[in-house]
């Protein structure tokens, strides 16, 4: 006989499992859309740092050492960082594996793992409001998982190849905080170490800490969990030690699993912190620091690409207004309502942690590059982006249509944006692509022992890279059909390349062996142009006439070149005075000068040089050296100047002139041989552990002694040919003379870089800094 209250309690228990599946058939059409969204990059071609691991990927598949060398040494040996992220080479040799050089099953491996993260986001918060299943609390859950999905900050971790580090590491540090999540719902039935959630959850977070060290959070993130989650039953009559106590014991686990980490880290790095410069605390400028944040918490919360979409357009005032009625409706519910204090703090809390490993590398710019740095702290963000509009996990099933309209406005304001934003990516692909076939053709006739110098292939398009770190392997097979020895990019921000040494080379002031071609890539014709050095002018044919080439206009100086050769021209030397009683206390502005030639034709701020005016009334000169811009000397022939001078600092120019760059700018020059390259490389290791180099000032104005100034192990110089003094100096005798660099001189091994600058008898600064060398310590 069958019992009719059974056979109701298996109609309830089918029905839940229907309501359940259908829950899934919103977040599969969020996937869909996501998917669509991101379609139009998903094509053949790679940009960037990508480049790199190409290179490594093709060496990889013959050589397998080099894959188990990642987990005991330097991401994939790169000696100008310390990073320990061995599983991203294990999914990008996979990748490769599968699909060789084709770029379209990496974008696919990146979408994927995107997706992924846009469902854990789903479980995740699904299980927050498992107490409470209303539908606003479902409208909230996949309301946040599509604006995660649809996030217009996004492109660089998805549409970036080598972006899938961010995405990877969020994909197994939100599989662990699911699985942590699902076990604290269920450990009190079960003994603590012997769910296998657990498990679970420590797998996934040890796989998160082998994509990036972002994970090293996630025990924080589970502390902060369990603080602000835990059943009142649970802190009942505890006092705040108590509390913490136990929540230590809770995550202990995870506090052992990130000690072991850190072991193995240091033994396969030689240091715990790694990174870029390799320090913890050391912060040279904390205003700048803070001008970072300030610009990148804007970026953060307003993710749209000044280079494609201006800041006033109404979509950025619209977005602006939802969040602020999102951020009204949080303080009216949370805070004075008292609801759902809990779930608010654990997400806020969540929020600030994502945010801490990259306190001194959180720099989003107008163009959002740098934007993949966020990626992880877009998960807790996205979910407080909905938290307001979706009734705050209320306990009744009425929807407030107004709030559920706002939420639907949100996040097609997101997915418009994230088609504008997406749309640079797709430009740097394509040109990456045409940059590609160029130097497939360009192989073909290119002699084995020429040296190539390539002039104006773009570092980025509106933020999204193209070149940058990328020739090298651009220019090698399988990428094109045969290697191409030898071949530089001269760019804008290329710091590594000793331009400024190598142009006396590339002008024949040293007798050079080896032929040499210059090419100019062609923006608009997307080809490689050859390009020749022009003849030397004479002297008298590179002045400015101060009467028929300047004009002046408000705040504003025009220098008309008539089409001087921009190779001849090195310095631009501008006298001016500062009118009485406008002296200026604190941060003093910057001068600029902006140049075009056939190579740059319109006035842009990454064809510039800045310089800081002085604080003191009367006389000061203002040295722009253009000598060290590659995009600059190699431009052909030069087209306009214009000087920008501070309209808060009143300054009267009282002259302008092209200065010779002996005048202005020490020199350091040495014999080539089997470690000296005549382009400005020095080789230092047990066969060659010194070196001899000559340096000169004694044609600089005003220069008493000459100092010799050197980075730290794997940094550059921040500007070539710098006015400002920014490293340690060492003392040289007389303005003449030998230096002997030893292999000891240097701490520890590294990529240093050296140069020479003249000082007058007060310890200031004379002129520019001299064109760095860069020298190798092995």
């Amino acid at each position: 006989m069958i019992d009719a209250a059974d056979m109701a309690g298996r109609e309830i228990i089918d029905e839940k499992r229907q309501l359940r599946v259908l829950e899934w058939l919103p977040l599969l059409g969020v996937l869909i859309l996501v998917a669509f969204i991101y379609s139009p990059v998903v094509i053949n071609a790679f940009n960037g740092d990508d480049f790199v691991h190409l290179t490594w990927l093709a060496q990889a598949v013959h050589q397998p050492e080099l894959v188990w060398r990642n987990f005991h040494s330097a991401w994939l040996d790169i000696t100008t960082a310390k990073f320990y992220r061995p599983l991203i080479s294990l999914f990008m040799l996979a990748d490769y594996i599968v699909w060789k050089g084709n770029g379209i099953g990496f974008h696919l491996t990146n979408l994927l793992s995107h997706l992924i993260n846009v469902c854990f986001l789903w479980l995740i918060l699904r299980q927050l409001v498992r107490r409470n299943d209303s539908q606003q609390n479902y409208i909230w859950c996949i309301a946040s998982a599509a604006l995660f999905g649809l996030y217009p900050l996004h492109p660089e971790a998805v549409s970036w190849i080598t972006g899938r580090v961010d995405t990877f590491v969020t994909l197994f540090s939100l599989a662990s905080i699911f699985c942590y999540i699902h076990w604290q719902g269920t450990r009190q039935k079960k003994s603590l170490l012997s769910n296998q959630w657990l498990y679970f959850s420590l797998i996934s977070m040890g796989l998160a800490l082998l994509c990036k060290e972002m994970a090293i959070i996630l025990p924080a993130v589970f502390c902060v969990y369990e603080l602000a989650m835990a059943e009142k039953a649970e802190n009942s009559g505890q006092t705040i030690w108590s509390k913490l106590f136990l929540v230590g014991i809770k995550t202990s686990p995870f506090w052992l699993l990130l000690f072991v980490y850190f072991v193995v880290r240091y033994f396969a790095l030689g240091t715990l912190v790694g990174g870029y410069d390799n320090t913890f605390l050391s912060l040279d400028n904390w205003r700048s620091l803070l001008s970072n944040w300030r610009r990148s918490v804007y970026f953060l919360c307003f993710p749209f690409n000044e280079d494609l979409l201006d800041k006033h357009s109404p979509i950025i005032f619209l977005w602006g207004f939802l969040l602020l009625s999102n951020a009204i409706l949080i303080i009216k519910q949370v805070f004075w309502e008292r609801k759902n204090l809990s779930t608010f703090f654990f997400l806020f809390g969540w929020l600030v942690l994502s945010l801490v490993p990259v306190y001194k590398l959180f720099n989003i710019s107008y163009d959002l590059q740098g934007s993949r740095l966020a990626y992880l702290a877009t998960v807790p963000l996205c979910a407080l982006f909905c938290f307001g509009y979706a009734g705050c996990l209320g306990s009744g099933n009425r929807i407030n249509y107004w709030r559920l309209t706002a939420l639907i406005i949100l996040l097609s304001a997101a997915g418009a944006g994230l088609l504008v934003n997406n749309s640079a990516w797709l430009k740097a692909e394509l040109a990456s692509q045409a940059i590609v076939g160029g130097l497939n053709d360009l192989c073909k006739t290119t002699p084995k022992n020429s040296v190539t110098y390539i002039v104006g292939l773009p570092d980025q398009i509106n933020g999204a890279y193209v070149c940058r770190n990328a020739l090298d392997g651009m220019s090698r097979y399988p990428q094109i059909s045969e290697d191409i020895g030898n071949c530089f990019n001269l760019d804008e921000i290329n710091h590594v390349f000793p331009f400024g040494y190598a142009r006396q080379t590339m002008a024949g002031a040293y007798a050079y062996k080896q032929p040499c071609q210059f090419l100019v890539w062609d923006g608009v014709q997307q080809k490689l142009k050859s390009f020749v050095l022009p003849p030397k002018q004479s002297t008298k044919l590179l002045e400015i006439d101060l009467e028929k080439d300047i004009s002046i206009g408000n705040s504003e100086i025009m220098v008309n070149l008539r089409g001087k050769p921009c190779f001849d021209i090195d310095c631009i030397k501008v006298n001016a005075g500062l009118i009485q009683g406008n002296e200026k206390k604190g941060k003093l502005p910057n001068c600029s000068l902006f140049y075009t030639n056939d190579l740059c034709h319109l006035f842009d701020n990454r064809h510039r040089l800045d310089v800081v005016c002085k604080a003191n009334v009367g006389e000061q000169q203002l040295i722009f050296p253009l000598h060290g811009q590659a995009d600059w000397a190699m431009g052909g022939k030069g087209f306009n100047l214009k000087l920008v001078l501070p309209k808060e600092y009143p300054l009267t120019v009282k002259s302008i002139a092209i200065e010779p760059i002996d005048k202005v700018m020490p020199v350091l020059t040495f014999q080539p041989n089997a470690n000296q390259s005549v382009l400005g490389f020095i080789e230092m290791n047990k066969s060659y552990p010194s070196c001899q180099l000559n340096y000169d000032g004694s044609k600089v104005i005003g220069a008493k002694e000459i100092m010799l100034e050197s980075t730290a192990p794997d940094q550059t110089f921040a500007v070539a040919n710098d006015v400002k003094v920014s490293s340690p100096l060492r003392k040289l005798t007389g303005l003449t003379g030998l230096l002997l660099l030893n292999k000891k001189d240097f701490s520890v091994p590294g990529i240093y870089e050296i140069r020479v600058r003249a000082f007058a008898n007060n310890q200031e600064p004379v002129g520019i800094a001299g064109d760095h060398i860069v020298v190798t310590v092995k």
